[in-house]
């Protein structure tokens, strides 16, 4: 596909990424994005080079709009792990665990014990 397809793709790998799939699959994402963004570069450097073209989506120059995705991503997903840490404190809290039982000898949480 053309330059759209690959735009739709990367899109799809970034919405994934939002979506906090597990880690070995966000490994595999991580992969297929950065695999997809390198060939979205390729062909913006030629439309660029050789048309003279810009890509852009709704108005966006797209080459922007990748520069920020990245940073969006990370951000949303912060937010996604800090409502879920905050509702994993309200249901120990309800248990009567307390946060120091959820501590291992090391003072690292211990996943094990939530």
């Amino acid at each position: 596909g053309g330059v759209g397809e690959m735009v739709r793709r990367r899109s799809t790998f970034l919405l994934d990424g939002q979506q906090g799939e597990h880690v070995a699959s966000q490994m595999q994402l991580q992969d297929s994005l950065l695999k997809s963004e390198m060939q979205v570069l390729h062909a913006i450097a030629v439309l660029a080079n050789k048309f003279g073209e810009t890509v852009t989506l709704r108005g966006r120059v797209y080459l922007d709009k990748m520069k920020t995705d990245y940073l969006e991503m990370l951000y949303w997903l912060q937010h996604e792990r800090a409502a879920e840490l905050r509702a994993q404190a309200k249901a120990r809290k309800r248990a009567g665990i307390t946060f120091t039982e959820v501590l291992g000898p090391d003072g690292e949480v211990d996943y094990d014990a939530m």
